[in-house]
């Protein structure tokens, strides 16, 4: 959680009258107030969707918030200042968060003050491809979910992306450029990000050609509008993140959705040898401390010994053979482009 909140932020939440402010102390009113347009900002809600959205679904969007701020390491204040704010601001949802209040009871029951700044481990370049390829093979015929849950996991890691950060992109959010003048236009691809944690309309390059070969096929068709992975928080990781880590039988290294953006600044620090700047910038981090708490280059080698020698063989082959290999798992039945030049694809970090 940003402790940087914009007007414009502020302003999903419609002021209170002066009486009914005046119920609260007016530091208390301002941190509820700021919470849930926090929560607005990163899920996508509207003020008007509390009411209007069934208390279910508010339940879940609220879970899946709290748990991304867990794994983000967030603060806990916030969490529990959404909670009550939540019960100000749409007082007929008090009391009624049951999956959400249960979140909060396991976020309080976690280890102590020396452990509460824990980094989730970072993934492998590897077994992220061997994800994104298993995920998009396993697709029923017609399904543009999975595949779009397979470059998410590609996005994520390639762009250092938070998890909202990934599911709220719009197909207009995703620029590729037709300028000859610029070259290749894949080799130039952006995703603009209209809100991150630190800052907001932040742009950050598609690095892999490859990945923006099928970050496209997957806007082929949408309306500017339109989300490019269209499921909740909570879907992508239920239904896709961990059982295909459960199936490959690494459940016990603990990695989450955050892994990923982990994975891809460790990636770059270890194995490319970019510098802590360029790593700073591209992860879009405020500070030189929490940029530092991503770049884990001893917890990642450990991790590498970790994963399986056959898993992460199988995962270098996908990554040197990415777009044949995605072109396979996904089949002839999705609108396709035209493959990457060979001049391209050898520009793959």
């Amino acid at each position: 959680m940003s402790a940087r909140v914009t007007q414009s932020t502020l302003a999903l939440v419609p002021d209170s009258s002066f009486l009914r402010s005046a119920c609260l102390a007016p530091d208390t009113y301002k941190a509820y107030r700021r919470a849930v347009a926090v929560f607005l900002r990163d899920t996508g809600l509207r003020f008007t969707d509390l009411t209007t959205h069934s208390i279910h679904t508010i339940d879940l969007y609220c879970a899946a918030w709290i748990e991304s701020e867990y794994e983000a390491g967030g603060s806990r204040s916030y969490a529990e200042n959404l909670e009550s704010g939540l019960a100000f601001f749409a007082p007929h949802l008090k009391g009624l968060l049951r999956e959400a209040k249960l979140r909060l009871r396991g976020w309080r029951r976690r280890p102590p003050v020396g452990l509460q700044c824990k980094s989730y481990p970072p993934m492998p370049l590897h077994l992220a491809m061997l994800m994104s390829v298993r995920i998009a093979a396993t697709r029923p015929q017609g399904d543009m979910r999975d595949l779009r849950a397979a470059v998410a996991i590609l996005l994520s890691f390639d762009c250092y992306l938070r998890v909202n950060e990934c599911l709220r992109l719009r197909a207009a959010d995703v620029r590729m450029p037709r300028d000859e003048r610029l070259g290749p236009a894949y080799l130039h691809a952006a995703v603009h990000l209209r809100q991150t944690k630190t800052l907001e309309n932040m742009t950050v390059q598609v690095r892999d050609p490859v990945v923006a070969r099928l970050l496209h096929r997957c806007i082929i068709g949408l309306a500017p509008h339109d989300r490019v992975f269209p499921f909740s928080d909570d879907i992508y990781r239920s239904r896709y993140f961990h059982p295909t880590l459960a199936a490959l039988g690494l459940s016990h290294l603990g990695f989450v959705p955050h892994s990923l953006r982990h994975g891809g600044a460790t990636h770059d620090y270890v194995v490319r040898r970019c510098s802590e700047a360029y790593i700073k910038r591209r992860g879009r981090w405020a500070s030189d401390k929490s940029a530092n708490r991503y770049v884990q280059t001893l917890h990642a080698v450990d991790l590498t010994f970790l994963v399986p020698a056959a898993l992460d063989d199988e995962g270098a082959g996908y990554h040197r053979h990415l777009e044949w290999v995605m072109d396979r798992a996904i089949g002839d039945d999705l609108p396709g482009l035209p493959p990457l030049s060979e001049a391209v694809a050898s520009q793959r970090a």
